[in-house]
């Protein structure tokens, strides 16, 4: 008699709770779109991230003007609209999901960074932090504290902070846990 085998498979499901913890995403608001996506188009690779999603406007009257649509994956133009006819209006980051969006403002305001308010983004290691913070640098972000230990967060904790050219606190650190 012939014999079967069965081959048992582990399946891991992921979800939002289990890829991004208690986060799914954050977004923050740009007076100038293309500028800031150029920005985080050289910056977020050194973290393991790309840009995911591109959400465009169509700016023809013709075409209606409030028409809204998406385009997944890295490319810097639209494909699906003339680039006359539409602009950009948010783009998307993130390592498998968009986590991280920039976007004009809903209300049509000028977009204004938050008081107390920044955003850091991980690394796996203290050279993926340095490598984050050379790249804002090099894109144009103001230095707001070399990479390097932070023993006032904790002993562990290790952060480059700068300063995007929208005036968006922004941050990459590393915990090291010591596994």
């Amino acid at each position: 008699h012939p014999r079967s085998y069965f081959s048992w498979r582990l399946v891991v499901v992921l979800s939002p709770s289990t890829m991004f913890g208690i986060i799914s995403h954050v977004s923050v608001g740009t007076n100038d779109i293309a500028a800031s996506a150029r920005f985080y188009d050289a910056v977020m690779p050194a973290i393991g991230s790309k840009r995911i999603m591109t959400i465009y406007q169509r700016t023809d009257p013709a075409e209606g003007e409030d028409a809204m649509f998406k385009e997944m994956g890295t490319a810097t133009s639209p494909t699906t609209c003339d680039a006359d006819k539409c602009q950009a209006v948010a783009v998307a980051y993130g390592k498998y999901a968009p986590e991280f969006w920039i976007q004009m403002t809903l209300d049509r305001n000028p977009a204004t960074p938050g008081n107390g308010t920044h955003f850091a983004f991980s690394g796996k290691n203290q050279a993926m932090v340095r490598a984050w913070y050379d790249a804002a640098i090099a894109a144009g972000a103001k230095d707001n504290g070399p990479p390097g230990p932070r023993p006032q967060y904790g002993k562990q904790y290790y952060g480059a902070f700068a300063i995007d050219p929208d005036g968006n606190k922004i941050e990459c650190m590393y915990w090291d846990m010591g596994w």
